[in-house]
């Protein structure tokens, strides 16, 4: 089980998410707005966003992330965030096809002259340091 503190990054996570929505009106997204539009009640949302919901259950992390959707996109990157800090495991998006075309095009530019064992190295290390390519 996530300690505390944890539980604690992800409630602050959902919460500045929640707080850089905007309802209809166009004032910042409530935790009674977000309650609603999760099909929750308002207690549900201020426990999990102060901490004091232990690890809430991953369908209520997805449903809160639909809401979410209703007043504006939530990136993968957010969500797994606050996924990641209850201790689940990230959103895996398949690349698209354009992606994996563009990854092609780099691994022929920059690779294709090496053995396979200087290749695996080279690009391990590249990985693992994070270098951009392109």
């Amino acid at each position: 089980m996530p300690s505390g503190q944890s539980r604690s990054i992800g409630g602050e996570k959902l919460r500045s998410l929640r707080q850089a929505r905007r309802g209809a009106d166009g004032r910042r997204l409530t935790i009674e707005g977000l309650a609603q539009a999760a099909g929750f009640d308002y207690r549900t949302i201020s426990d999990i966003e102060r901490g004091v919901m232990p690890t809430p259950a991953l369908a209520t992390m997805q449903r809160i992330f639909t809401a979410f959707e209703q007043f504006a996109a939530v990136a993968v990157e957010d969500k797994n965030a606050v996924l990641m800090a209850y201790g689940y495991q990230p959103i895996f998006v398949p690349p698209t096809d354009a992606e994996i075309k563009q990854t092609r095009a780099l691994w022929a530019a920059q690779y294709c002259h090496m053995k396979l064992s200087d290749y695996l190295v080279t690009y391990t290390h590249d990985l693992c340091m994070r270098k951009p390519y392109g």
